[in-house]
């Protein structure tokens, strides 16, 4: 009947405005990172220690001497079936496996078997990566062991006292320029030795550690309003499968 229509309607037209809603608002705090990581890291914006004073000027590096990092690996070719078992397997991390908001996606979208598990770079959670090839750029703090591909760089210790948190922001920043540089906007490829010679500026490390801090937490918001798009949606779709199925 023409009142149910209207009911309906009224309903899911209420869940898309509040689907739209969450979507403005991730956007808003995005840019908001966006902006203020800029600030941050051209020191416009300045962190005080505990006791409101200053902390020490910024140290010109580059990021050979920072860090010691590898790539990971793969048995080849790819396709052969008895690398992978995605029901038992150990998980893999690929580019598509590094979400947006510095962090792995909840679960690798290949597990792989314990032969190629033997012939792959195992990583301990906690272990920053950061993709190379494809979609570069994307930099990830691992929440899981795992094993990483040769499509990605696994940083494996620091020369320096280095926050992580503080690191893959630095590193995102660090790929954000290079991709204003690069033609229309995308980097084709990044060698280690030219990732080795990218000049950056660090702080102390208890300031690295309230930059860290601050810009993760801005990540965790975005992430879970970007989980209640995803929860609101799946609710959507769940009604209009009872109401029209």
């Amino acid at each position: 009947s023409l009142d149910e229509q209207q009911k309906i309607s009224s309903f899911l037209t209420s869940v898309d405005d509040k689907i739209n809603l969450l979507t403005k608002k991730k956007e808003l705090l995005e840019q908001y990172k966006k902006g203020i990581m800029q600030k941050i890291f051209s020191q416009e914006i300045r962190f005080k220690d505990d006791n409101g004073n200053d902390f020490p000027d910024w140290e010109d590096k580059i990021l050979e001497e920072i860090a010691n990092y590898r790539r990971g690996s793969f048995p080849q070719p790819y396709g052969l079936s008895k690398w992978y078992d995605d029901v038992n397997g150990f998980p893999f991390i690929q580019v598509y496996d590094v979400g947006g908001n510095m962090m792995l996606k909840p679960t690798t979208k290949r597990k792989i078997s314990d032969e190629a598990k033997e012939l792959s770079v195992f990583v301990n959670k906690e272990t920053i990566v950061l993709t190379i090839q494809g979609s570069i750029g994307r930099v990830a703090i691992t929440q899981y062991d795992a094993c990483v591909d040769r499509t990605l760089l696994i940083f494996e210790s620091f020369k320096i006292p280095i926050d992580k948190k503080y690191f893959i922001y630095l590193i995102y920043l660090l790929f954000e320029v290079e991709k204003r540089k690069a033609p229309g906007g995308t980097i084709k490829t990044i060698t280690k030795q030219a990732l080795g010679n990218f000049k950056v500026k660090v702080p102390s490390e208890t300031e690295q550690q309230k930059i860290g801090s601050f810009l993760f937490s801005l990540d965790k918001k975005i992430g879970l309003v970007d989980s209640q798009i995803d929860k609101t949606k799946e609710f959507k779709k769940g009604l209009l499968q009872q109401m029209f199925v």
